[in-house]
């Protein structure tokens, strides 16, 4: 059988000429393959590589210190980033870093929710030191007088914009609120032991509410300053668990106005003993959805600040306008662990900022026109208004409440 099956083969040209073709092809395309083979074998010796996506943590930086040392000779592809820098753009470019030739290639990846980026990385050297001297090099101190502020949305954040320090002497509240803020983010950052030696999660959760325009994001911005730490501004709900998870270190996470994040709890459901009890309206489908869709996200929200979830020390600042919306499970005590109201201005803190815009000579004026019994309280935002649109006399006005003051135009603007 063998035999006869060896004759066929052997006595059959066309059956000899297609096993010939087959065996001299796949000669040749190993013969091919070589080059291929030595090139992979001496890059994977002599190089080192590192593949980074738009939400790593420091891509925008790294991508940042490359464009520095790139070789402009071998490309004139360039983009901006969020910061207004001129940085790479997409394709392949080389650079030169600690004398070391690297290659890059920044590319676009189109995914279903959003658009990301890819930046790989070959640098030829064998000496993994570089890559960490690169990641340094990308965590230079930001400006002295400048704080980063991010935004994110389903767990991404964005490339950071770059906005001046704002001194808390700009700053005015009633009473001991800064300082009230300052010594428990001083406590919390010098005592992480304490929280692990109790199995505490190590998180701080600050609730500011108050009245439109009391100060509350410029006081969270001033302690950002003060701390010269970033501002993560969470814009959605949705993912949060995994947006603060990927906070950028040394940022306060912020969401603010959470109130009008659809979580709240339904005004229908604060009954009043003075209102006559109506029958209750029958719920649809569409509503018992809505429902169950603020329920799932204040779950999330809850296990974010407070639960297995919550991300090794976090400092979130929360605000609202109304504090008596939200669910009492989202800021009872515990989960909340500093509750502030963020009150009109009270005539010391208001003259204190009249001080500031008018300068020191205007102390003897305001003592010698001013008292508490005359003064009618307003929000820092009334009183800057008034302070940049009216000279130092009828700034006075406004803070007793004079009739005679023409407040029209800074209604207009408020």
């Amino acid at each position: 059988m063998i035999d006869t099956l060896i004759r066929y083969i052997s006595t059959n040209p066309l059956l000899i000429g297609g096993i010939g073709t087959l065996l001299f092809g796949s000669v040749m395309y190993f013969i091919r393959d070589i080059p291929m083979r030595i090139y992979h074998t001496i890059k994977r010796m002599t190089t080192i590589e590192i593949t980074l996506t738009s939400d790593s943590f420091l891509y925008h930086e790294i991508l940042r210190v490359l464009s520095t040392a790139r070789i402009g000779l071998f490309a004139r592809n360039y983009s901006t980033d969020h910061e207004g820098d001129v940085v790479s753009g997409y394709g392949s470019s080389v650079a030169i870093f600690e004398r070391r030739l690297i290659t890059f290639n920044r590319e676009l990846i189109e995914g279903k929710l959003r658009l990301d980026e890819k930046l790989s990385i070959t640098v030829f050297s064998r000496n993994v030191d570089i890559l960490r001297r690169m990641i340094a090099k990308a965590r230079l101190p930001k400006p002295d007088d400048m704080v980063k502020i991010y935004t994110a949305a389903s767990g991404w954040w964005g490339s950071p914009i770059r906005r001046r320090k704002r001194s808390l002497d700009t700053i005015f509240t009633n009473g001991d609120v800064k300082n009230t803020i300052i010594a428990k983010v001083r406590w919390f950052m010098a005592n992480e032991q304490w929280y692990i030696r109790r199995g505490i999660p190590y998180k701080l959760v600050f609730l500011l509410h108050g009245v439109p325009g009391s100060g509350k994001s410029s006081l969270i911005y001033g302690m950002a300053s003060y701390f010269d730490r970033g501002i993560g501004a969470v814009q959605s709900i949705s993912g949060i668990d995994e947006t603060l998870k990927n906070l950028p270190e040394n940022t306060f996470a912020l969401i603010e106005d959470i109130d009008m994040i659809s979580i709240s709890r339904d005004e229908d459901d604060d009954e009043t003993p003075s209102k006559p009890q109506a029958a209750a309206p029958v719920k649809t489908e569409r509503d018992l959805t809505s429902t169950a869709t603020q329920m799932s996200a204040l779950q999330v929200l809850i296990n974010a600040l407070d639960g297995v979830a919550t991300p090794h020390g976090l400092i979130i600042f929360i605000t609202t306008n109304f504090r008596e919306r939200l669910d009492a499970a989202l800021i009872r005590p515990g989960r909340v662990d500093c509750d502030l109201e963020i009150t009109v201005l009270e005539p010391e803190a208001a003259e204190d900022m009249f001080v500031a815009f008018y300068g020191d000579e205007s102390k003897s004026l305001i003592r010698s026109y001013t008292t508490s019994s005359f003064f009618k309280p307003r929000t820092g935002a009334e009183l800057q208004q008034i302070f940049m649109t009216e000279s130092a006399e009828q700034a006075l006005k406004a803070l007793r409440g004079h009739p005679d003051l023409h407040t029209v135009r800074a209604e207009v603007w408020q």
